[in-house]
């Protein structure tokens, strides 16, 4: 039984990103000769006759699809796969390489439909076969929430009648005499598949257990066997490998950049990328030119699993951009480990017009018990680190409130000194004009002392805040205590000279009052002086001689007016 609806399996052929199909074309050697059930309408078989240079035999069950590639392949048939018109046809073909490309599944009798087709293989040929996984996590979800729903197209594909493991594919190749010579496993991240819902619907130890299992995260296989026993190509220690699936060095993932232009992150905005991690190394570049302002950015390396990443760079324009980690913890190889199934980083740029991001690095995708695993060495180092910053912050909040006592007793010092400076200034206004070039010397002195109350007073709050400042008050503070104490000499030899200046001009109004008693002394001298002449004029009036002579003073007079 084979079931291929109207463009159903038509998908454009992508031979640039790591994906079953391209891995399939590029183990086939240009000018073989090809098998190829269920082409659809032709996407490998063009490649493979156009590009490579293939014979292409076909055998397609879809009758417009069938038509769409004739005309492409060597020769063909249009019929089911399990009414067995193509072994007759093909009898007397030997081929190099025949492709089951998602194709096993729709047959009821996937065994002896590979068997026969076997018979046609070249001794050393390759069979390609790809098949999706069943024991993929995602339907172990469903399945856990009592749903198993067919869909178009995916795992559970409304024309899948037979369902694989691993371990079943190992067993059908063993009962058709085949040995695996190459073997690739592709991985998908649940949270952009066709199960994304069911992931957050299970509990936390339930979804722990299952990924801890082998293959739960593979989503499709894809395989090389052979008629002849070819073993495994070996490791570099040539150490032989064991009868399954090593790793998965190649791995795709969804990552999801999100774009803020005013209106938050949302589902609007976003650009979702399926891309290849190579051991481990993620290198995406996202297409920004079309957006006008963009206020943030937000890239989600996977949703729906924990992952360990090390980013190596985010550039913005070719210019290196800051990047940081929401939600995620420091271990001691530096790496972000995320012990959430939503990991996320924030990114910033300069400008808000940008035409591309690049952002390399290793992401890798563990179970959400390793990444806590990862992460509660750093958590513990944190914690003592904590108490250590507890305990030097209270041996600092017990010398700042020390320091704060002092500030006390300089602040009622000051205040003593302001009140002698009060009298000062009332002694000051009482005395003569030039020393009002000194009272405003002591008016600036008066607000330098204003000014230092003020700058403790705001020490004293700094002080208060300590305990969430520590951080800052653990740098400042002696720097702060310097230019206070500065500020106070400084403040102290002004008060000094300043007082000097006060002896001085005591001493000058001394000599001021001395000169005046003595200018006073002078005033009374010359009065009595002055009184003496009136009365000598006054007695020299009333002699003879005077009156005698006032006709010639009269005479004097005229001529010398």
């Amino acid at each position: 039984m084979q079931s291929h609806g109207e463009f159903k399996y038509d998908f454009p052929l992508d031979l640039e990103t790591d994906n079953v199909i391209a891995t399939m074309v590029e183990r086939i050697d240009p000018n073989s000769i090809v098998l190829e059930f269920g082409p659809a309408h032709g996407r490998m078989t063009r490649y493979l006759t156009e590009e490579l240079n293939c014979s292409v035999y076909i055998v397609e069950i879809d009758k417009d699809a069938y038509k769409s590639v004739r005309n492409i392949a060597k020769d063909g048939i249009c019929g089911n796969i399990e009414d067995y018109e193509w072994v007759d046809k093909f009898q007397n073909i030997k081929f190099d390489y025949i492709i089951w490309a998602d194709v096993l599944e729709h047959l009821l009798d996937p065994e002896s439909a590979l068997k026969s087709s076997i018979e046609l293989l070249k001794d050393d040929g390759d069979c390609l076969i790809s098949v999706p996984n069943i024991s993929y996590c995602g339907v172990v979800y469903s399945l856990l929430e009592d749903k198993f729903e067919y869909s178009e197209v995916g795992i559970i594909d409304s024309t899948h009648v037979k369902f694989f493991t691993y371990n079943s594919l190992i067993n059908l190749f063993n009962s058709c005499d085949l040995e695996i010579a190459f073997e690739k496993a592709f991985v998908n991240d649940i949270g952009y598949s066709e199960f994304s819902s069911y992931s957050h619907e299970i509990p936390f130890e339930i979804r722990e257990y299952v990924e801890m299992k082998d293959f739960t995260n593979v989503y499709e296989y894809v395989f090389s066997v052979k008629k002849v026993k070819v073993s495994i190509v070996q490791a570099e220690t040539d150490e032989e490998l064991p009868p399954r699936l090593l790793s998965v060095d190649e791995t795709r993932l969804m990552t999801s950049l999100y774009i803020d232009l005013g209106d938050g992150f949302n589902e609007t905005h976003v650009q979702k990328k399926d891309v290849s991690i190579t051991n481990g190394i993620v290198d995406i570049t996202y297409n920004l030119s079309q957006y006008d302002t963009i206020k943030a950015l937000r890239w989600d390396p996977t949703e729906g699993n924990a992952c360990i990443c090390k980013i190596d760079y985010i550039h913005c324009d070719g210019k290196a951009a800051e990047f940081k980690p929401y939600n995620a913890i420091k271990d001691s190889q530096n790496r972000d480990v995320f012990c959430t199934d939503d990991p996320i980083y924030f990114i910033s740029s300069d400008s808000n017009r940008l035409n591309e991001i690049r952002i390399r690095g290793s992401v890798e995708i563990v179970p959400m018990i390793l990444a806590y695993a990862e992460a509660i060495p750093s958590l513990l180092m944190n914690n003592e680190r904590m108490n250590h910053i507890d305990a030097e912050l209270g041996a600092l909040h017990l010398k700042l409130e020390a320091q704060h006592h002092e500030y006390i007793k300089l602040e009622q010092v000051n205040v003593g000194k302001e009140n002698e400076i009060s009298k000062l200034k009332v002694e000051l206004n009482e005395s003569i004009c030039e020393s009002k070039k000194l009272l405003y010397k002591i008016t600036d002195l008066d607000d330098i002392i204003i000014q230092l109350k003020s700058e403790i007073n705001n020490r004293n709050e700094e002080i208060l805040k300590t305990r969430v400042e520590f951080d800052e008050i653990r740098s400042s503070i002696q720097n702060d205590n310097y230019h206070l104490l500065e500020a106070l000499k400084e403040s102290e030899i002004k008060y000094t000279k300043k007082m000097a200046d006060y002896d001085n001009v005591a001493l000058e109004i001394s000599k001021l009052e001395k000169h005046n008693a003595e200018l006073i002394a002078l005033n009374e001298s010359t009065n009595i002086q002055v009184k003496g002449l009136e009365k000598e004029c006054t007695e020299l009036k009333s002699t003879w001689s005077w009156k005698v002579t006032k006709p010639f003073r009269s005479i004097y007079h005229f001529f010398k007016g």
